[in-house]
């Protein structure tokens, strides 16, 4: 298993002769560079069957979901109000709120397509709405009960199987496994 631990790579994936490959075989490859090959699609060229990858430094729903919990009773209105435990909101008011910031992120999509701004323009706001999406809906499942640790890694490997694939996630990172 290939871990990135503190922003770099400690083991080899593949035996590849070209510098993505090279970076992980000797182990420097950075955090950034691994996420940057993973958002561009490329990653599996390099993380071979019966290999891993591990983030080791990666934010967790756990990390999330315990700032969020102590958050919310700290949250103020705009008129600067505490406003909620966290805990008088409904399953309902989670989803809306879920819902709204998902809506923003359209908004701006919508924007990028009919050419107001460019992707990389827009990319910030992006950015903040979309984590706006997960905030909540973290919210959301923790009102629910719902481990999204669990859940994630559960349905995501559900999927993998049902579809026959070979790459599936673990709590630190993902694997691919052999098949005969």
């Amino acid at each position: 298993m290939t871990h990135v631990e503190n922003g770099v790579a400690s083991r080899t994936l593949a035996e590849k002769s070209d510098p993505n490959a090279d970076a992980l075989r000797n182990g420097v490859m950075t955090t950034a560079e691994a996420q940057r090959l993973i958002y561009e699609d490329k990653i599996s060229r390099y993380l071979m069957p019966g290999t891993a990858l591990a983030f080791g430094d990666a934010l967790t729903f756990r990390v999330l979901r315990g700032s969020n919990l102590a958050r919310c009773p700290l949250f103020k209105n705009a008129k600067g109000e505490i406003k909620h435990s966290g805990r008088d909101w409904s399953l309902n008011d989670w989803y809306t709120a879920t819902s709204g910031e998902l809506g923003e992120a359209g908004n701006i999509l919508k924007k990028i397509r009919r050419g107001d701004m460019t992707l990389h323009e827009a990319k910030p706001m992006l950015a903040r709405e979309l984590a706006d999406v997960v905030i909540y809906l973290d919210l959301l499942a923790a009102e629910a009960g719902i481990d999204l640790d669990q859940a994630v890694l559960e349905t995501f490997n559900a999927k993998s199987a049902q579809l026959e694939l070979d790459l599936f996630m673990t709590p630190r990172g993902f694997v691919r496994e052999h098949r005969d």
